[in-house]
């Protein structure tokens, strides 16, 4: 099958911008590092010109982290939220729509609704266990550089404050964590939406309807409040494997 992915303009952006983002916050903290070894009585002009940059690469965190949120990462979720309706709801909401990403079976609305969060959220729980590998490791090495620095009693106290604070901002511990949150929920969605396929009957159509809005809410909500971007090059790399499996998935919940 032939695969075209419009959205994926809409997602080239915001991985350059958190890039760039990552990039500033780097220089940010070695900056803030480097100072502190300048003696500015010593080195005045050199001290006042290092601030001065540190006080630009805070400024550009800053602006950078706005604009992803409020503008990169809000375009492409309404422009992946579009793309996804239409699929769920076989109403064209876009001029430009995927071809070849949704492997949904044919079914009424809801019962397609509901398989398109099944299907989506498998993909988004398995990617966000690749990605969460790499950031433990981060993470962890981190913690101990930092742990060692607390213990050593040389480490300069200005020192240890820079490295404190880089490791409890956003980009690292915050990030974890919020990645960790994110994927427990999307786990428990996928668990609760497969439930509801499993155990559907005509007895409660509305109540399966109710539900799978519910699940919709709960798995947009949770991405938009998290603002993880899932990881490209790990999506590629599992996709073969991910797509066999929700082949699989469909034939054992008798999808058609």
């Amino acid at each position: 099958m032939t695969r075209n992915d419009p959205i994926s303009k809409f997602y080239k952006p915001l991985e350059v911008a958190e890039k760039i983002a990552s990039f500033i916050f780097i220089l940010s903290i070695l900056f803030s590092i480097f100072v502190i070894f300048i003696d500015k009585f010593k080195y005045p002009y050199m001290y006042s010109w290092l601030q001065i940059t540190l006080l630009i690469f805070v400024i550009a965190n800053f602006i950078s982290d706005i604009v992803i949120k409020l503008y990169f990462s809000a375009r492409a979720a309404s422009q992946r939220m579009l793309d996804f309706t239409s699929n769920a709801f076989d109403v064209p909401l876009a001029d430009e729509l995927s071809h070849g990403y949704y492997n949904t079976p044919q079914g009424d609305i809801f019962s397609k609704l509901s398989t398109s969060i099944l299907e989506n959220s498998l993909f988004t729980k398995e990617i966000l266990q690749k990605m969460l590998f790499i950031e433990r490791v981060w993470v962890s090495a981190c913690a101990i550089f930092w742990m060692i620095a607390i213990f050593c009693r040389s480490t300069n106290l200005e020192i240890l404050t820079a490295i404190s604070q880089a490791l409890l901002s956003q980009q690292i511990l915050s990030h974890w964590i919020t990645m960790e949150w994110l994927r427990a929920r999307v786990e428990k969605i996928y668990d609760d939406i497969y439930t509801q396929i499993q155990t559907f009957s005509i007895e409660k159509e509305k109540e399966f309807h109710a539900l799978a809005i519910k699940e919709l809410i709960e798995y947009e909500s949770s991405k938009a409040l998290a603002g993880i971007s899932l990881s490209t090059k790990i999506f590629k790399k599992i996709n073969n494997e991910l797509s066999q499996r929700w082949i699989n998935i469909i034939s054992q919940l008798n999808l058609r």
